[in-house]
């Protein structure tokens, strides 16, 4: 691997790491307002977005849906709002 995608790849990880630190934030300003932060799962994923749970886990692989807060046993969660913004600009 040449230094140059080494570079890119570090550049990768910190922007990925940036969304991340900045979805804490935001979780963490809510949490401090005392208003429940709404997580979903696949099931929920797919009533929100109109998708099929398996395409939710295609459109997951790809990187085409918001990035899940956590990876269970059980699946990917997301933060329903995440969920609910992406719908919304997909549909317009």
């Amino acid at each position: 691997m040449s230094a140059a995608e080494k570079l890119d790849g570090i550049r990768q990880e910190m922007s990925e790491a940036t969304e991340y630190i900045a979805r804490l934030a935001e979780a963490a300003r809510a949490a401090e307002s005392g208003a429940p932060i709404e997580l979903a799962g696949v099931q929920e994923a797919a009533a929100i977005t109109g998708l099929s749970p398996n395409s939710i886990g295609t459109y997951r692989q790809r990187g085409l849906l918001p990035k899940p807060i956590a990876e269970l046993g059980c699946g990917s969660i997301w933060r329903r709002l995440d969920l609910e913004q992406w719908a919304a600009s997909r549909a317009k």
